[in-house]
């Protein structure tokens, strides 16, 4: 009998994001050749980074190259993995001038194809969400700091947090920010629209 797909993850229960095959490959420091369709889980409390839907497998922080966004806690963590960006340069840089420079290089470097977050980012998709949660938490003129926010209201914030930095639409930076528990493949959704060229 064909066991059903599992979707959440094995030691915290949380719903796991689907992530290209080529992600788990790329991060992974153990062997793993044959890997079916794999998931990524974002809880902070737990040790697990990807587990498959096929009921037989999972992968902790230990058997990953680098240090997950989502499960460390140290500021020397990267938040854009494809342009070295960590937490702490990211607060460093809104301590100093008050802003950040960041969320706008990151999407020009995305819009001239430079990015490679399926291979790059242990999330398999795109670090801009993230990259605005540490804005917001941080302190940059669109938001003071924050200890907890309802779906609705991040969605808000981090569209504020994206059009202060004059990256994009409310529109996108939603899509962006959300990308990470959506159930789709990575998208290239850091660079700038047509809409906002023209």
């Amino acid at each position: 009998m064909r066991k059903e797909p599992r979707l959440n993850c094995p030691s915290c229960h949380r719903k796991g994001r689907r992530v290209p095959a080529v992600t788990p490959l790329s991060m992974l420091n153990v062997a793993a050749d044959t890997l079916g369709p794999m998931r990524f889980c974002r809880s902070a409390d737990c040790d697990v980074v990807y587990f498959d839907e096929a009921n037989s497998q999972s992968f902790t922080t230990a058997e990953v190259k680098v240090l997950v966004y989502q499960k460390d806690p140290s500021p020397a963590r990267l938040v854009c993995y494809c342009f070295a960006h960590s937490v702490e340069s990211l607060e460093d840089e809104v301590r100093a001038t008050g802003t950040s420079t960041v969320p706008e290089s990151i999407a020009n470097n995305c819009k001239a194809g430079l990015d490679d977050c399926e291979h790059n980012n242990p999330q398999g998709a795109c670090c801009l969400g993230n990259v605005l949660r540490v804005l917001a938490s941080a302190g940059t003129p669109a938001r003071s700091p924050r200890a907890s926010v309802e779906p609705e209201s991040e969605r808000n914030l981090l569209a504020g947090v994206a059009k202060n930095q004059g990256v994009r639409t409310r529109r996108e930076a939603e899509r962006c920010a959300h990308l990470e528990s959506a159930p789709r493949p990575a998208e290239h959704c850091c660079s700038v629209s047509k809409e906002n060229e023209s």
